[in-house]
């Protein structure tokens, strides 16, 4: 969103649409993976609001989960979500953000604390997934 603001120049500003277009193009497509495996309706909504892993940490968890399926099913869709976030998300967005920031630092322009918190949160998502598979 830095790069949308005022000031900045025009292909700072198409980067930023770029950027906002992998992620809306991720949660589209999480939500039709949700709908196709056939976790309804609820999962799919969640996916397009970006909220799709609390909906499966929440069905994981709860007696009374907010979709259907056995306590396996919530399972792997909590696997499955963690898979997508990574693969639609977190690697698309921080190899495009590290381009980025290379355009940014040739054109002797400086990147803002939340495009390098954007970087890091990408890492550590990487990270943590590795290492939860790892198990």
């Amino acid at each position: 969103l830095t790069l949308l603001q005022e000031g900045q120049s025009e292909d700072m500003r198409a980067a930023g649409y770029t950027t906002m277009s992998l992620t809306v193009f991720a949660q589209v497509v999480q939500a039709g993976l949700s709908m196709a495996a056939g976790q309804g309706e609820v999962a799919s909504f969640a996916a397009l609001c970006g909220a799709k892993p609390l909906l499966d940490v929440y069905n994981l968890l709860s007696a009374r989960p907010l979709t259907r399926g056995s306590k396996a099913d919530h399972e792997n869709a909590f696997i499955a979500t963690r898979f997508q976030e990574v693969a639609l998300q977190s690697l698309p967005q921080g190899f495009y953000q590290c381009l980025v920031l290379l355009q940014m630092h040739q054109l002797g322009l400086v990147a803002s604390p939340v495009q390098w918190a954007s970087i890091a949160g990408a890492v550590l998502s990487i990270a943590f997934i590795m290492a939860e598979t790892e198990r």
